[in-house]
């Protein structure tokens, strides 16, 4: 039986270790607690669930790690973004399939990425990294006039990210910065970067490698609150749309997904990449060396052939098969709910639930707060409160299904309620990938 070490599945609800039980591998933990600890309230109540009896065993310290000549693990796999770090660490030490920990910047850290995507000749983001003594002059001599995109270094899901229309709007968000503050991903914020604004539509490319072979298991797109002309918190996520990789118009995309990644060094296990693809060219503004966030990977099972929970085991644990892509077979779709106001969650009504347990296209649901819970404004993808997981072969039944769902959390976390037809109609805008088809010229080689 392989034998695996998953490090610091707290945000998964327990997903990937059931997965690979299933398939057959024996899972122990590792769990920082000493950074568990320092977790913000939301991201601990993400987290609450985790099922410590699933684990053959836990370990919590790298001290008490088995010495490398007595190596149990076939195996050492990141829980989530929160385990990206130790995985690469663990990994190295017993000289085990994983990504370099002398690059982990490239992976990690915004404005290294953008650096050293800018430095093999891909598209790259105008950034400049600020610290509490960086004057506004200097950001306007570097990157020019607005609109400007700020936020941390190394934090993830949208979280303490600020648009900024000029310079001024910029100085005010600098001014209210909580520096030093421990974000999402165990780091303080104590330095911020700053970007040239790059608008246009915003995919998600899910990758999965086995020692530098690569393939593209999942394509999907965002539609988010400023799509729906709601700019209050423009980078707010409102839907996740299943794509198919297979489709001709994505093979710009997919080449530009692939360099990145020999490019940032991910050459073992998954890699979650997002790009804003526009009128000024393909950009990826996001990279995460480990597997899409939360439930989505059940989602990417019940819609594609060679999901990502598939080649994922297939990399650490099949060895004389190729990598196979990802062919969309059902209409596929994330809605998630934003709270447009803070407020106490109420108890749900039963009869509520068990409409919602019977929706005929939910794959998994994740509600985050309990009856009681305070939950705040939706400023980001941390702070949703609730995600539905949705695939159906009828795209109408699909929109029928996740309207209802919709319909009944909106009254309980204040969401904004819309009618089935204005969905169907954010769903079908158009999604040409005109810029993407003109960066492809400029890719090289990479290895």
């Amino acid at each position: 039986m392989p034998i695996c070490l998953l490090t610091n599945p707290v945000v998964n609800h327990n997903m990937l270790a059931k997965y690979l039980i299933e398939r057959g591998v024996e899972c122990y933990a590792y769990i920082d607690m000493d950074q568990v600890n320092k977790l913000p309230p939301t991201v601990k109540s993400r987290g609450r669930d985790f099922d410590v009896d699933l684990y053959a065993g836990v370990i919590m310290s790298k001290d008490d790690l088995p010495p490398p000549n007595d190596c149990p693990f076939h195996a050492v796999i990141p829980g989530g973004e929160l385990g990206v770090e130790s995985a690469d660490q663990i990994s190295a030490y017993y000289g085990l399939p994983g990504n370099d920990p002398e690059t982990i910047d490239y992976r990690r850290d915004k404005q290294a990425m953008q650096n050293r995507l800018a430095e093999v000749g891909l598209p790259s983001i105008s950034s400049m990294s600020i610290g509490p003594e960086t004057k506004s002059s200097e950001i306007e001599e570097t990157l020019g006039v607005g609109p400007y995109v700020l936020k941390p270094h190394d934090a993830a899901g949208g979280e303490a990210l600020h648009y900024c229309a000029d310079l001024s709007a910029l100085e005010s968000a600098i001014a209210d910065l909580a520096w030093g503050e421990l974000n999402c991903t165990w780091k303080q914020n104590h330095r911020f970067v700053v970007q040239k604004y790059i608008s246009g539509l915003e995919y998600v490319v899910d990758l999965v490698a086995r020692d530098g072979e690569i393939v593209v298991a999942a394509i999907s797109r965002y539609i988010r609150l400023s799509d729906l002309g709601y700019w209050s918190y423009p980078n707010v996520k409102r839907f996740l749309v299943m794509e198919d990789p297979s489709d001709p118009k994505f093979e710009s995309l997919i080449a530009q997904a692939v360099a990145c990644c020999h490019a940032l060094g991910l050459r073992q296990g998954s890699a979650h990449m997002e790009f804003i693809d526009g009128a000024q060219g393909c950009f990826m503004v996001e990279v995460g060396a480990r597997l899409h966030g939360s439930l989505s990977p059940s989602l990417f099972a019940e819609c594609y052939e060679n999901d990502l929970l598939g080649s994922l085991y297939e990399s650490y644990f099949v060895s004389d098969t190729p990598l196979r892509s990802g062919r969309l077979r059902k209409y596929g779709l994330r809605s998630f709910i934003a709270a447009e106001e803070a407020g106490v969650l109420n108890t749900i009504e039963p009869s509520l639930m068990e409409r919602i347990s019977s929706n005929s296209s939910l794959i998994a649901k994740s509600i985050t707060f309990e009856a009681g819970e305070t939950f705040p404004q939706t400023r980001d993808e941390v702070h949703t409160p609730a995600s539905g997981f949705f695939a159906n072969a009828s795209l109408s039944q699909l929109f029928k299904d996740v309207w209802d769902f919709d319909y009944i959390l909106n009254q309980y976390f204040n969401g904004k309620q819309y009618e089935v037809g204005a969905m169907a109609e954010w769903i079908n805008a158009p999604t040409k990938l005109s810029a993407a088809s003109k960066t492809l010229d400029r890719l090289g080689e990479l290895k």
